[in-house]
């Protein structure tokens, strides 16, 4: 600006009034403070809200963190041998349960020797009977109440044929010995054929339990 528009511009001034002078003052003032306001403060206040934002995605990536970790330690305290134990305490009761279960029967169970034992002893009192033949059939698997059939068997079904060949009361006196027996040993099908009067034969299917697969060989 030159001396002379400077010079105009300060006579005018010299020729407001004093409340017209006070208007110019604070107004002059307030250009000044928009231009503080521009120049530096605004600056600062973009910097500032900068800064914020920044650390309110370090707290978010800190809290997803702290999850991350605190999800981690979780499972790290996880037993994975856990279910496994659960399962097997849990066949462990079971098998338990089974054992008394049979408890009451194990007495009664009959072995191979003893089923021919027992069938000798049987058919020697009754003399006039004669053995046609004795057969076992291949054991049958059992499962109890509740087991799984997946699971191996508790118990195994064997199956016995008896032909014996006598008169119908010789025939009758052995089917009602048998019947008497304390052993786990029951007929499941009788098959009765005359063959020469009073001859006849007698067809027994005998029916044990075991725990043993195989047991039965004679």
């Amino acid at each position: 600006m030159s001396a002379t528009s400077w010079q105009q511009l300060n006579t005018r001034y010299d020729a407001l009034k004093l409340r017209e002078k006070r208007l110019v003052f604070f107004g002059l003032l307030l250009v000044l403070a928009y231009l503080l306001l521009i120049l530096l403060i605004e600056p600062a206040w973009l910097r500032y809200q900068q800064a914020q934002r920044q650390s309110s995605q370090l707290q978010q990536q800190l809290a997803a963190l702290t999850a991350q970790n605190e999800q981690l330690a979780q499972e790290l305290s996880v037993d994975i041998n856990q279910p496994l134990r659960q399962q097997l305490a849990q066949q462990l009761e079971l098998n338990q349960q089974q054992a008394e279960q049979l408890k009451p029967f194990q007495a009664r169970f009959i072995t191979g020797s003893q089923t021919v034992a027992l069938l000798h002893d049987v058919l020697a009192e009754l003399k006039a009977l004669q053995l046609v033949s004795l057969q076992a059939a291949p054991a049958q698997p059992m499962h109890l109440p509740g087991q799984d059939s997946a699971e191996p068997p508790a118990l195994y079904q064997h199956l016995t044929t008896v032909v014996v060949q006598g008169t119908y009361d010789e025939l009758q006196q052995l089917v009602q010995a048998l019947e008497r027996l304390p052993w786990l040993l029951r007929w499941q099908q009788l098959d009765y054929q005359v063959q020469q009067h009073p001859l006849a034969h007698l067809t027994l299917q005998l029916a044990t339990v075991s725990e043993h697969e195989s047991y039965i060989q004679f």
